[in-house]
């Protein structure tokens, strides 16, 4: 399995590689080609045109969750290229997403509708469990809560009033199944990251051998940042690649701690598995 991360908060030095808040992998496992998110404006497809990675043609099209920063892309991505058109999402992708501040209530969510995709077309597959995308790779979501330190942020809600907290039932990761152990595909792990690897280390009864992408501790106190560490240390993962949403503070512990083999998944990465 090959994994190129084609736009990710931080590019290379070099410039010739764009950078955004955002997030989007290619995922080239058993003779087929994933697109896992479209970061948030499209400028994935200059960095994959530069990178000399081709895009067609793509077995299908995973949304980790309904946010711009994941989402944005699709737009472009449909223009750019015609055959891209099974696309995977979670139960309730299309809820109205919104975050709250003091200041404003503001719309956070996906700009296109269930309508557009299937005009242009597209062939949606919904995921609430385990969806089975080729010999090696799932889909995974309907994620459980296992834990207590893993709380939703009240910030993000559903709808423009603002009333409904954000469950983020949509949410899916991609799994892979590789000899040394899972290979988890995390967006942004709304959820909770720890909640995310335990569901999955629980329905597939194998052990974590690495997670790549987002875990969203960039609003995780130090008391939660501990826990995850702990967790992910005694989940025995032997390789995190974490950024986009993670933080800060959480990639300073953890790079630092020395009990979790931190590591970072920037723009242009290329992550070799044997599976």
């Amino acid at each position: 399995m090959k994994i190129t991360t084609l736009i990710e908060n931080e590019a290379p030095e070099s410039g010739q590689l764009c950078a955004e808040h955002g997030l989007s992998m290619l995922v080239e496992i058993d003779d087929q080609r994933f697109l896992f998110d479209t970061g948030a404006s499209g400028a994935f497809l200059d960095n994959a045109n530069t990178l000399g990675v081709s895009l067609a043609p793509l077995d299908a099209v995973i949304i980790s969750h309904g946010h711009f920063d994941h989402s944005g892309g699709v737009a472009r991505l449909l223009q750019k290229c015609p055959a891209a058109r099974r696309f995977v999402l979670g139960k309730g992708y299309f809820e109205e997403k919104y975050k709250r501040t003091p200041e404003q209530t503001r719309y956070i969510g996906t700009h296109f509708t269930r309508q557009q995709l299937e005009l242009a077309g597209a062939e949606l597959v919904w995921v609430e469990g385990k969806q089975q995308l080729s010999d090696h790779l799932w889909a995974v979501g309907g994620f459980e809560r296992t834990n207590d330190f893993e709380a939703l942020n009240p910030a993000f809600v559903l709808g423009e009033q603002g009333t409904q907290p954000d469950p983020f039932a949509d949410e899916i990761a991609l799994v892979a199944e590789c000899r040394k152990g899972l290979v988890v595909l995390a967006g942004c792990s709304h959820v909770g990251v720890v909640n995310l690897l335990r569901t999955v280390q629980t329905r597939f009864a194998q052990p974590i051998y690495a997670v790549i992408g987002g875990s969203h501790l960039v609003e995780a106190d130090e008391n939660r940042i501990r826990k995850t560490a702990q967790a992910l240390e005694e989940m025995g993962i032997e390789r995190c690649l974490l950024s986009h949403c993670t933080g800060a503070a959480a990639a300073d512990y953890l790079r630092n701690q020395n009990k979790v083999p931190y590591g970072e998944n920037h723009t242009g990465d290329v992550w070799e598995f044997e599976c």
